[in-house]
């Protein structure tokens, strides 16, 4: 996709029963059905069974399964609720009689009232000041990791230019913000309320994990850490136009347990709030780049911050040399086989493992690690951490 027609064709779904509708994928840069244009076409059926004079103001969603990219996608519409100021719609995404995705919409017809809204950024870099994903590619293409530079080269309807540009080569956790302006290419004139809807709901599920990988960058990145679209909800304020840059400004407030949050606002150039999201991703794949530094570089000395600490490891310089090397190892057999299994899994049932499973598998691995390191520490020195003598 190379302009903002291109996007539209995507978007826009063939009509096969009065609330059945069909439509086809295009990968941006990923072997699977990018999340945003599975929102947004979901979005697109919605609105195809609701009055013109309502619009979205809100919806949740949560993502079952991978999306395939080689077959159309069926989508599902349930006519929920019509009242006399709100519309309610459920969608349901199909693929070979696999539920992949679930939408829940709610549409309010215009009404006047009491208005506030937080600010925009006060003193953020603007646009012309700013290089484009396809300068930064051109530019520093040579120097990037292949991941990313293979994810740039992707032609889209969309121009990004990022506020904060993090050196991928250089290990540092940063702040949890991410804040990027966007444009569309192409002719944005006479587009209507509900089409700019559904083009900024697939332009949302850009970038939002960058906020929530940011302040474990020294350890995770794109290319180490398997990642997947749990929910995504968003909320839709004022009218807008795409005819200027716009700004998407998220942060995360937290990621734990293989799961990040990460919300934000979409503003338009002047200040206007357009859109609040809240989005939650899965992230695993720590635990094993973790044990690939751990086997790399084990602690040599006995300290109090990094290593294989226990009151009887830490008694003496051969019991902690022997007891860091043997986790090393134990912990990058483990995790590997763990995380092969679980990107395996991944492709049988995404839902499974983005549920407490991938915690279990993390867990799991951690405690076999430690118990095969504490049996051979048994064998080989007493409480102390004196070596056992060998028995003749």
């Amino acid at each position: 996709m190379k302009t903002i027609e291109d996007l539209i064709h995507i978007l826009t779904l063939d009509q096969k029963d009065t609330l059945t509708y069909s439509g086809i994928s295009k990968t941006i840069g990923n072997s699977r059905v990018f999340g945003g244009q599975v929102l947004a076409q979901a979005l697109h059926a919605a609105y195809k069974t609701i009055p013109e004079d309502r619009f979205v103001h809100s919806l949740h969603s949560y993502f079952l399964l991978p999306g395939d990219l080689t077959i159309p996608i069926t989508y599902k519409v349930t006519e929920m609720r019509n009242g006399g100021s709100f519309s309610t719609r459920r969608v349901t995404a199909i693929q070979k009689n696999n539920t992949i995705f679930i939408l829940a919409a709610s549409f309010h017809k215009k009404e006047e009232g009491h208005e506030h809204q937080e600010a925009i950024k006060t003193g953020i870099k603007q646009p012309e000041q700013l290089l484009s994903w396809s300068e930064l590619l051109a530019q520093y293409g040579n120097f990037l990791p292949a991941k990313m530079k293979d994810f740039l080269s992707i032609e889209r309807p969309i121009d990004f230019k990022p506020v904060h540009i993090a050196n991928p080569l250089e290990k540092k956790d940063l702040p949890a913000v991410e804040d990027i302006w966007f444009k569309l290419k192409g002719n944005t004139s006479n587009l209507k309320l509900a089409l700019k809807h559904q083009i900024l709901t697939y332009i949302s599920d850009y970038n939002i994990l960058n906020a929530a990988l940011k302040p474990n960058a020294s350890k995770a990145n794109i290319g180490n850490t398997q990642m997947a679209s749990l929910d995504h909800s968003m909320w839709f304020f004022r009218d807008f136009d795409f005819d200027d840059w716009m700004l998407f400004s998220a942060v995360s407030p937290s990621t734990s347990g293989a799961r990040g949050l990460a919300t934000g606002n979409i503003f338009t150039r002047d200040g206007k709030l357009v859109a609040t999201f809240i989005y939650v991703l899965s992230v695993n794949g720590l635990i094993f780049f973790l044990s690939i530094i751990f086997y790399f570089f084990p602690p040599k000395k006995i300290n109090s911050i990094y290593g294989y600490r226990t009151h009887r490891t830490m008694q003496n310089n051969d019991i902690w040399s022997f007891a860091n090397s043997l986790f090393g190892i134990t912990l990058l057999k483990y995790a590997g086989v763990g995380f092969i299994a679980a990107l395996l899994l991944t492709f049988v049932n995404e839902a499974l493992m983005n549920s407490w499973f991938s915690m279990a598998f993390m867990i799991f691995t951690l405690l076999i690690a430690v118990i095969s390191t504490e049996k051979e520490l048994n064998k080989n020195f007493d409480d102390e951490g004196n070596k056992k003598a060998k028995k003749q």
